[in-house]
């Protein structure tokens, strides 16, 4: 794999918060093409659609997982190679993961992509599963009257599970038993957006392991995240959500099976929803400080100008946030006046220098990796790209 520099477009401008106390993030490099869409690709929708996640396993092998519900691949490396495992991916187009496209919402095994990978011996890998419902491809009226894809879709969190230290992932336990999150209300046609979407990278803390994900609730407009966390990765019903109230006494529910006075109990309150809004995509741990470090997609209507693209906030506890501050100005594609121009989506904070398995810590220098949509958000042709970010306080 060649490296090489992206040129800027104006829809790219570095943020420099510094000088505003406290923690920081700072980007201290040009972009540069990590994957190239027209010369990598394994087959037309092969590109980052989601936030790009890491693993190493047991043998050194590390891949870089490439998420998207047609396959989601990895760019692999391997020990013995001369060139550190972020500079000499090779590019590899074995599925790892598939969709099974089931027709039917309550199954929850529909268009999958791959929204987070954790190991804890380097061998059996746990996945969380960004699940689309997609109600339009069955073109039935009653499923989906409108015929539209955005009224149609209905998302949520699966489980699956590697047992080849990250090369494929099945499903190790019977439908709907793989669930791990979804909005305690069953689909609605002509409902959604609505659900729980794209869950970040999971971070180990105080004997837990944790994410956060967004939920969109049915026709409204909020948008919040959510914060959960598990004992055991292995099983999806293990998982609680943090809750005001009673912190994480509260379970998760399947709205097709529980009863009602447990769904309305069951609604995931916004995490510091004034500091951090619905970002999700990206977290890790910052032993230098001590704290956190959540980066994702935001604006912040309290600056002047509001500056639209990629923010980062500080959490000693995942609970109590800093106020978001912008890290790279970007164009993004439900802002932008051209539908034809560069676009920029799923940051993700990888360090190729932290310990264990999971890339879950980051010392002070690490690479923020994006999605750059080379011609605008109709367009299959996106590229990855990578910065080098600097953390201080």
């Amino acid at each position: 794999m060649m490296i090489w520099a992206a040129p800027l477009a104006a829809q790219y401008r570095v943020i420099d918060t510094r000088d505003e106390g406290g923690p920081w993030l700072h980007v201290v490099s040009a972009p540069e093409v990590v994957f190239d869409h027209s010369r990598h690709r394994c087959f037309d929708d092969n590109f980052a659609d989601l936030p790009v996640r890491a693993i190493r396993n047991a043998d050194g092998v590390v891949r870089l997982y490439l998420s998207h519900n047609t396959a989601t691949t990895a760019m692999v490396w391997r020990p013995g190679d001369p060139l550190p495992a972020f500079d000499n991916f090779a590019f590899d187009c074995t599925e790892a993961m598939t969709s099974p496209q089931l027709p039917g919402a309550a199954l929850f095994a529909n268009n999958q992509w791959l929204g987070a990978a954790y190991t804890t011996d380097g061998e059996t890998v746990h996945a969380l599963v960004h699940n689309e419902f997609q109600g339009h491809l069955l073109k039935n009226p009653r499923v989906c009257p409108s015929g539209d894809y955005f009224s149609c879709w209905y998302n949520s969190i699966t489980y699956l599970r590697s047992d080849d230290g990250g090369r494929s992932f099945a499903r190790p336990v019977p439908l709907p038993r793989h669930l791990v999150a979804a909005i305690p209300m069953r689909y609605l046609p002509d409902g959604g957006p609505v659900g729980a979407f794209s869950p970040s990278n999971i971070v180990r803390h105080d004997g837990y392991f944790h994410a956060i994900y967004r939920v969109v609730q049915p026709r409204r407009a909020e948008q919040n995240v959510c914060l959960i966390r598990t004992p055991d990765l292995a099983d999806p019903a293990a998982w609680r959500f943090w809750h005001p109230q009673d912190g994480f006494a509260r379970r998760l529910v399947n709205p097709y099976i529980d009863d009602v006075p447990l769904l309305i109990e069951s609604w995931c309150p916004a995490l510091a929803a004034d500091e951090i809004a619905n970002m999700h995509e990206s977290l890790v741990y910052h032993p230098g400080t001590g704290r956190f470090i959540l980066v994702g997609t935001s604006s912040d209507p309290t600056r002047t100008p509001n500056i639209q693209g990629f923010y980062y906030a500080f959490s000693e506890d995942l609970i109590t946030w800093t106020r978001r501050r912008p890290l790279l100005e970007v164009n993004l594609p439900w802002t932008s006046t051209d539908p034809w121009a560069e676009m920029y989506l799923y940051p993700s904070l990888i360090d190729p220098d932290s310990p264990g398995f999971n890339f879950e810590f980051t010392d002070d220098e690490a690479y923020l990796y994006f999605t750059r949509l080379n011609w605008g958000q109709g367009s299959f042709d996106r590229d990855l790209l990578r910065v080098s970010v600097q953390i201080g306080e």
